[in-house]
């Protein structure tokens, strides 16, 4: 279960950059030449459909896994903790 779940994480993240960094480098710099909202607009209407579900995957399979590897809310933004923090050698995502 644990590695179907951040199977989608990483298929949503991928989608989630992916369709932003094709913003960035591609449609941006050509709206701005051109001064132009829509090309933005019509770029933001076409990616929505995948954009957005990619994001609540995220959002949900993001909570899933800290979740179970820290089952107790107050502990996930514990600074002395190094599992909520990911730092150091503690970490380990098997």
């Amino acid at each position: 279960m644990h590695g179907m779940v951040l199977l989608l994480h990483l298929l949503g993240a991928t989608v989630w950059t992916g369709g932003h960094l094709v913003l960035a480098l591609s449609i941006l710099p050509k709206a701005l030449r051109e001064n132009s909202v829509s090309r933005i607009q019509d770029f933001e209407q076409a990616y929505e459909k995948i954009g957005i579900p990619a994001l609540i995957i995220q959002v949900l399979t993001g909570v899933w896994l800290a979740w179970s590897l820290i089952p107790q809310w107050s502990l996930w933004l514990q600074v002395d903790n190094p599992w909520s923090g990911l730092s150091g050698s503690n970490y380990c995502c098997c």
